[in-house]
């Protein structure tokens, strides 16, 4: 439980978006595609590009490539 608290407690300052069914539709939608081109990103990745799909706000992040495979997110570099 105390470690629950901890991450209650680094989390507080942020907004964190949640999991919708459409932040899983954008999911499944990106992985077909990706899947059906060859080109699949990490599982973890996938769902914070479907994540800025739903919400329809960029993905923010080094790996600017990597992202940039999902059609249509926005992403910007840091």
């Amino acid at each position: 439980m105390r470690d629950r608290a901890r991450w209650e407690a680094f989390l507080a300052p942020y907004y964190v978006l949640p999991l919708t069914p459409d932040v899983s539709w954008q999911y499944g939608r990106a992985f077909r595609h990706l899947r059906n081109n060859r080109n699949l990103i990490d599982r973890n990745d996938l769902w914070i590009a479907a994540t800025g799909l739903a919400y329809e706000m960029p993905v923010v992040t080094r790996n600017v490539e990597h992202f940039r495979r999902v059609p249509g997110l926005e992403v910007e570099s840091y």
